[in-house]
């Protein structure tokens, strides 16, 4: 891999549909990018009035809450209230999502590692 410094903005086109139902857009991804890298970091978003499904990862996954305030839920039927700047460790493994009942859209960063991929995400049926 080609270890390079660069700057890269959101781009709007490249917005996906996660599993979970979160809207996503990676921002860095070491097989997309070329970086050696042991983890991904990808944007989300949680319109207002919605939810992500519960779903599991098989790899741990760190949230840092960027804007707005909702509530992560897990498995183990805890919750949690989130807003600007709340930061969530998820263990592998462990079901989880996020709820936003607010007006106002939930930002936030997803960080992965080993980087994420689409295949590694199960989603439950609650």
């Amino acid at each position: 891999m080609n270890d390079r410094f660069f700057v890269k903005e959101l781009n709007k086109e490249a917005y996906f549909v996660a599993k979970d139902g979160a809207f996503l857009n990676e921002l860095f991804h070491p097989e997309k990018e070329g970086l050696s890298l042991s983890f991904s970091i990808a944007y989300g978003r949680v319109d207002p009035k919605k939810s992500t499904k519960a779903h599991r990862l098989n790899q741990p996954e760190i949230y840092l809450f960027l804007s707005g305030e909702g509530i992560f839920k897990t498995g183990a039927e805890k919750s949690y209230p989130v807003r600007t700047y709340s930061l969530v460790y998820v263990p592998a493994g462990c079901l989880q999502w996020v709820e936003n009942p607010a007006e106002e859209p939930l930002s936030f960063l997803c960080i992965v590692s080993p980087p994420w991929k689409a295949e590694w995400e199960n989603e439950e049926n609650l």
